[in-house]
Order: C-alpha cells, then structure tokens, then sequence
C-alpha cells in the first residue's frame, strides 16, 4: 500500500493541475473502514493508505496529460 501522503507529490509531479489535485485528496480525507467477521462490525476507522477506484485517477491523469500536455 502506499501512504497517500506520498502519493501526492507524485501526482502533482505529473503535472496535475492543483485544482484537480484538490478534488482527488477531497475523495480521499477522512474515509472510514469497518470490518466485518460473521455478523460483527468492527467500529470505524480512518484509512490512510491505499486506493478507491484507481483505475479512475489512472484514467484520469492519462486523460489529462493527453488533452493539457506540458
């Protein structure tokens, strides 16, 4: 897993623009999991690593390094 604080320096590096840049750390803060075991949930907790939906922020960032080249 990579810590997203991490991640981020990586995407604006890829020339990103902040705005969007913003918008992906906005899907990303404060997300809570729960684990279930039979049918017990865990209480919530904060993730700080991993990804939702990578294939959207992968597609995404192609998409925008093709239309915005630098």
């Amino acid at each position: 897993m990579v810590p997203r604080k991490l991640l981020w320096p990586v995407i604006r590096g890829m020339g990103v623009p902040q705005e969007i840049l913003v918008v992906i750390q906005k899907m990303y803060a404060k997300n809570e999991a729960y684990v279930k075991i039979g049918n017990r949930i865990s209480a919530g907790f904060e993730t700080t690593k991993g990804l939702k939906w990578v294939w959207i922020i992968t597609n995404l960032i192609q998409d925008l390094r093709r239309k915005c080249p630098l």
